[in-house]
């Protein structure tokens, strides 16, 4: 019986050590996403009656990120979108994801964590905002997408 745990543990080891090695293989240095599905809340009121808060509402969106200079040995790059740009913090996340993380000047949190390409070569994406402000209230916003490692249009799967 323990050399059966010994051999799974081992098995296990070495999935994890293969997956690392993969994971070590995809290292975008540019990403631009475009998010076209979002769920959104918000108020403009944050005290305790809400009396104009929007309930959560799904739909279609238009809203673009890109990511430059990302390296992330040094856990940097730079994110350029609809507010200007900003230096943010780059990491690895789990599946091969590299996971972006803006702390904003006001205190508010936006996050994104974009997938590996696919087989087919289609990179998901997934954005959020935290927002909270004691004059506007909160937003908390989820995007999906597809980000592109290179600059130009979008590649079209299959192609």
């Amino acid at each position: 019986m323990e050399k059966h745990l010994i051999a799974a543990f081992a098995a296990t080891a070495m999935g994890s050590s293969a997956m690392s090695a993969e994971a070590a293989e995809w290292n975008p240095t540019y990403l631009g996403c475009v998010f076209t599905v979002s769920a959104f809340s918000a108020t403009d009121d944050i005290y305790p009656d809400h009396r104009n808060e929007e309930q959560l509402k799904v739909g279609p969106t238009k809203f673009e990120l890109a990511f430059a200079a990302i390296d992330l040995s040094a856990q940097r790059a730079q994110l350029i979108g609809n507010q200007g740009s900003a230096q943010v913090t780059a990491q690895r996340g789990g599946f091969e994801s590299v996971v972006f993380l803006e702390w904003t000047p006001l205190g508010s949190v936006n996050l994104t964590t974009v997938l590996p390409p696919t087989k087919d070569g289609t990179i998901r994406a997934i954005a959020s905002r935290h927002i909270a402000q004691p004059l506007s209230g909160y937003m908390a916003s989820q995007f999906l997408g597809t980000c592109k490692d290179h600059i130009g249009e979008l590649p079209i799967a299959g192609q």
